[in-house]
């Protein structure tokens, strides 16, 4: 967000995570962005980006990674509302898990990242958000191919005022470069 901050050194921006939103919170936003089924076509939604999903493990791990088949040799860590990833890439390499070994589990990617990085097990994350990782130091690596995710990011249109907050539209147009 530098970037926009930059150019826009009086806008204030308050940046809300609302991974598992609950129904009575009902504070207004001016832009929204969610991940939805591909096929989720609403008038108000405008596509951002269709995403896919890649295997992660530790950069300092011991693990070697060779083929899809090798995740099922390692503590798989699960991203709560995302256990469809693992199925998903497993499933798009015609495997299954082998047995129910201990899993971790956490509620966001961005923890998940982290405890590969600690060297915890090895994960399937999003694309866009392993290589932001991998690019911004973190101790991880992308060991397989993509595979797509059926879910794209989506921008949802309100209403509102543009005169109230004179930097929306400037601020979506860079929210869109930024996908």
């Amino acid at each position: 967000m530098d970037g926009f901050l930059n150019s826009h050194p009086d806008a204030c921006i308050k940046l809300v995570t609302s991974i598992w939103k609950n129904p009575s919170d009902q504070h207004p936003v001016d832009v929204d962005v969610i991940l939805a089924p591909k096929d989720h076509a609403r008038s108000d939604l405008e596509l951002l980006s269709d995403e896919t999903i890649v295997p992660i493990f530790g950069s300092t791990s011991e693990y070697e990674f060779e083929c899809p088949d090798d995740l099922l040799d390692h503590p798989p860590i699960h991203i709560t509302g995302f256990d469809d990833h693992w199925a998903r890439y497993l499933s798009a390499h015609n495997l299954k898990p082998t047995s129910p070994r201990g899993r971790l589990t956490t509620d966001t990617s961005t923890a998940a990242i982290e405890m590969v990085a600690a060297g915890l097990g090895c994960a399937v994350v999003i694309e866009r958000f392993a290589k932001q990782a991998v690019t911004t130091g973190q101790r991880i690596q992308i060991v397989g191919n993509p595979v797509t995710l059926g879910q794209s990011h989506y921008l949802i249109r309100t209403e509102r005022s543009t005169k109230a907050r004179p930097y929306l539209e400037e601020f979506e147009t860079w929210l869109r470069q930024q996908f």
